[in-house]
């Protein structure tokens, strides 16, 4: 009996060894991330989900496992997502279905008895899922609004610029570092452990994982104003200070315990767990209220079965890693020259203008074209950066790519603008800027085998729709910029006049596909 669960133990150790080494590039890749601050809690994720399954041992003593093979093809989509993910450059798809993998696996090496009572643990593990940087400006721009709401509640004079709020004696922003993203995804993580050791309710673990989301995002817009308010009331330094030690740390630890003991007033007992026997009852016994249940024994039959199950997951599973490096070893691209040519035409023409040192900062492409141009009086700078058509884990769009350096330029407003350009209508990011020197008007686009987009998920699809039709057409991060008078529309009337002089040409010489 007990032989046969440690042999049952011992396949799953194997099996899942195998599925680490197959991944090895993705596991490194999830480590690295749990390295960052945001991220940090990712190293409690294996230990806590092991908590809230040995939790639950003597319930899992009491039920027999048996792979459910059904779960296969489960396994099988989600390596074809992490090939995707891993093609396109797409972290979060590539962890996500990683950790997918392994989560269907365990449900599906001890069956559905077993694998529902672990469905809670096998949960937790997507909690160590690095997510939530594409929220940070939202929650910037929530949080800037709702400190502005406060302080015109409490009769204090305030303007809103984008996320700069000024109030008399000073100016804030609501920069990244406030957006309260690591204080979010902490709450989130605590309540989840929370919801699954005190409630047995899946209703009332939900709204307390809502309440996990909602209270931190609030709690951060009235840290924003506690701040803004003792700036104005006391001074901008100690109010500095304050949000160093007390708001940093403090202040979201009262947030969280008070959240905690509240949803304690909701709590649910187990009812599995027996109530102690009440005096008098003649037929309990102390014994029968401590005694531990014994497991149930595993049939030889259910060991063949789950090693079959776990030989065919692994085969499965490892179709994905090793398609990837069919991939990138089937075809190689030699490239003379990686930069998209750049054909404008009068009254514009090439200029020594660095139009006051703005430059994006867009990392890991092959190329770049930087030029800026000029018609009478009016600057105009373009910087095109290409990619490889083939190029593995191209990273055309990322949480590091920025259209304006945040040291040296302010963000004051975001939005979407339809232009027409080399004959195609679509909508661009229009990222208004300002520094000391002056204010700028930014448009940013993307174009992906042959189509122009705006959108970061447009462009993974488009990416993926190029590896699977073998596509070798180049991307490109096409970014413009010009002065932006305080008043007026002349920068978006610059800009649409630039475009309609502009054209982007891809040399057809320029790429060599050898199929080895």
């Amino acid at each position: 009996m007990i032989s046969a669960r440690w042999s049952l133990g011992v396949t799953f150790l194997l099996s899942l060894t195998t599925l680490l080494l197959l991944y090895w590039n993705t596991v490194v890749s999830l480590v690295g991330r749990w390295n960052t601050r945001t991220y940090s809690y990712g190293f409690l994720t294996l230990p806590v989900a092991g908590f809230l399954a040995w939790k639950d041992r003597k319930q899992l003593a009491k039920l027999t496992p048996a792979p459910a093979f059904w779960v296969l093809p489960v396994i099988a989509l989600s390596g074809f997502g992490w090939l995707l993910g891993d093609l396109t450059g797409t972290s979060f798809l590539e962890h996500f279905c990683f950790v997918s993998i392994i989560a269907v696996f365990i449900w599906g090496l001890v069956g559905r008895r077993v694998g529902n009572q672990l469905l809670f643990p096998l949960g937790f593990l997507m909690t160590g899922i690095p997510a939530g940087q594409q929220l940070i400006p939202l929650l910037q721009d929530f949080s800037a609004w709702f400190a502005v709401k406060l302080l015109g509640l409490t009769h204090i004079p305030v303007l809103l610029v984008g996320r700069i709020i000024s109030v008399p004696y000073g100016k804030w922003e609501v920069a990244e570092a406030c957006s309260g993203i690591s204080y979010l995804i902490a709450t989130l993580v605590v309540g989840f452990v929370y919801a699954g050791t005190m409630y047995r309710s899946w209703f009332r673990r939900a709204c307390l994982l809502v309440a996990s989301f909602i209270v931190p995002v609030l709690a951060n817009g009235l840290r924003v104003y506690g701040i803004i308010l003792l700036g104005y009331l006391a001074g901008g330094s100690r109010a500095a200070y304050v949000d160093h030690v007390i708001g940093g740390f403090i202040f979201f630890s009262i947030v969280s315990i008070s959240l905690m003991l509240v949803g304690s007033h909701w709590r649910e007992a187990d009812p599995r767990i027996s109530s102690s026997p009440e005096a008098g009852d003649a037929e309990s016994s102390p014994s029968d209220a401590v005694a531990t249940p014994v497991p149930v024994p595993v049939p030889a039959g259910c060991l063949l079965r789950s090693g079959l199950f776990a030989g065919l997951a692994v085969l499965i599973a490892g179709l994905a890693p090793f398609s990837a490096r069919f991939l990138f070893s089937s075809t190689h691209e030699e490239v003379s020259s990686d930069r998209m040519l750049l054909a404008v035409t009068q009254p514009w023409r090439t200029s020594d203008q660095n139009l006051y040192g703005w430059r994006p900062h867009l990392p890991g492409s092959t190329g770049e074209n930087i030029q800026a141009y000029q018609a009478e009086d009016v600057v105009v700078k373009i910087c095109v950066k290409s990619y490889g058509a083939r190029q593995r884990g191209t990273k055309i769009v990322g949480s590091e790519n920025r259209v304006y350096e945040p040291h040296e330029w302010v963000r004051t407003g975001d939005s979407t603008v339809s232009v027409i350009f080399s004959g195609h209508e679509f909508r661009v990011h229009e990222t208004s800027v300002h520094s000391a020197q002056a204010s700028l008007l930014i448009w940013s686009w993307y174009s992906v085998d042959g189509r122009f987009t705006s959108s970061p998920l447009m462009v993974k699809m488009l990416l993926t729709r190029a590896w699977l039709t073998g596509s070798h057409r180049k991307s490109a991060a096409i970014v413009v910029a010009t002065e932006q008078p305080f008043t007026g529309p002349q920068g978006t009337s610059t800009l649409r006049n630039f475009l309609s002089h502009l054209s982007l040409e891809e040399d057809p010489e320029q790429v060599r596909v050898i199929n080895r």
